[in-house]
């Protein structure tokens, strides 16, 4: 519970703190943000998910279908949602923008950018829902 928390914040502040803060700053010192975040979180990401994952599923499996069972199991959900968000959308979108050229980035590099941020959106609230599930469902 406490990993889906950290990954929960992590998405909210993310999308909700950082991402408008990113987009406020002029072209080259935006894109040289958003790939120093990329370096950062390719690796901090997976190493709060890949857990979050683990121990949601065996603590699923563990607690059988007693009280409790449908919100783990949705919590599950969650982190699936999180997961069809990430592997075929932003991660992408974030191994091309690791390699622009901040001098010379795609002329549609605010059309990747948006893209990126309606994953990134749905990541952030399946992340949240996961953790919200997770909690509930600690509680019975």
């Amino acid at each position: 519970m406490v990993l889906a928390g950290l990954l929960a914040g992590e998405e909210f502040v993310m999308y909700y703190g950082i991402r408008p803060a990113i987009a406020t700053l002029e072209e080259q010192p935006q894109i040289l943000t958003r790939q120093a975040l990329i370096h950062r979180l390719r690796v901090l990401v997976p190493c709060m998910f890949v857990p979050t994952i683990l121990t949601g599923t065996i603590l699923t499996i563990l607690g059988g279908f007693g009280p409790g069972f449908l919100f783990r199991f949705a919590g599950l959900l969650g982190l699936l949602a999180w997961t069809m968000a990430t592997v075929p959308g932003t991660v992408p979108i974030n191994s091309a923008i690791a390699d622009w050229k901040s001098t010379e980035p795609p002329k549609n590099w605010r059309a990747m950018v948006s893209r990126w941020e309606r994953f990134a959106i749905v990541r952030c609230w399946a992340a949240v829902a996961a953790f919200v599930l997770f909690l509930v469902a600690a509680t019975m």
